[in-house]
Parts: structure tokens; sequence; C-alpha cells
């Protein structure tokens, strides 16, 4: 009979399969555009890196999923910046659109790309199926090339540079993000 503790050493079991069906359907979303029309893809993603407002918007969705983890983490003496939170987020959120725009789409793709994984492995980590390695992998990429985006954001704009080139990169680039999010879904539908 499981007891309270071991409730709290299996973090969103319960939410696996949604988490895994949410994360495959954004892939899906971001990838099968790019196979049914590569060119204006293609032109979008050569455009993105240098755009402000998209940056901006994926910035504050980071920053404020941020301080949502600061919120909910055990901060020792640090918990004293809970008070001031929301005046932290919201100078966090100026001083990002103002002091670091130059490709902040890219940096803030990043921050996502790196803050993913928590709700992937938290969901995957206990799942008793064999089929939970897939989020888990997926997790691990996606929190390595998030850390790799935000420190060296110019790779992405050439990776998405590259895959805008011609109609068949970009087709490469969407089929790499269906397979991703087919994958997910495959590991939450058959997961039991």
């Amino acid at each position: 009979m499981p007891t309270i503790t071991q409730d709290l050493l299996k973090p969103g079991v319960a939410q696996y399969p949604a988490i895994c069906q949410i994360f495959g359907v954004l892939l899906l979303v971001l990838g099968l555009p790019a196979l049914a029309a590569p060119r204006p893809v293609g032109a979008l993603w050569r455009r993105f890196p240098r755009s402000v407002w998209p940056g901006r918007l994926l910035a504050v969705v980071a920053l404020a999923w941020s301080a949502l983890w600061l919120m909910a983490m055990p901060l020792g003496p640090l918990v004293i910046l809970r008070k001031y939170m929301a005046i932290l987020l919201v100078v966090a959120i100026l001083a990002v659109w103002f002091l670091c725009e130059e490709l902040l789409s890219c940096r803030a793709v990043g921050a996502l790309l790196a803050l993913s994984p928590t709700l992937l492995l938290s969901a995957a980590q206990w799942h008793t199926s064999p089929l939970r390695y897939i989020p888990l992998v997926e997790g691990y990429l996606f929190a390595i090339a998030g850390m790799f985006v935000i420190a060296q954001p110019y790779h992405l704009r050439d990776v998405l540079h590259w895959c805008a080139a011609t109609s068949g990169k970009a087709r490469l680039g969407g089929t790499v993000l269906v397979i991703l999010g087919a994958l997910l879904l495959a590991a939450a539908l058959l997961a039991r």
C-alpha cells in the first residue's frame, strides 16, 4: 500500500500522458507547416531571430515561468525574495526587453527549451512504462539545446537560416520536429 512519502516521490505520474500529449502536439504544430509550405515557413524562420516582439513575448513567458519555479522551490535564507517576486519579475522583463534586444527571440526560445524538461522529466521519472524513456531523452535534449542556445544564440540563428535556405532543408527541419512530436504522442498513447 503506497504511503504519503511514496506519493511525494512520484511527481507528475498521473499527468504523464497529458504532458507528453501537450509537448507532442506543440512539436507537431511547429513542424507540420514546414512540411506543407516550406517556402513561407522558411521565410518566417529567416526573420524570426531578429524579430523583436515575438522575442519579447517569449521572454515574458520564460521569465514568468522562472518566477513561478522560484516561488515553488525551497530558497532557504533567500525566501525573502518571494515578497518582492512581482517587482523583480517586472524589472527583469523591462531589463530583458530594453537591454537584450540582440537575438532576443533566440535567447527566449533557449530559455523555454531549458525550462520545459522539468515538466517532461517529473512526469516520466517514476512512470512504469518502458516508453517513458522517450520523454526523458527528449527532455534532456531540450535542456542541453536550451542552455547552448542561451549561451550562444547566434547558433540558433544560423540553424534557422540553414533550414530556410531551400525547401528541402525546411522540410528536413519540419520532419525532425514532427518525429519528435510523434514520439511523444506515441509515448503518451501507448504507455500503460
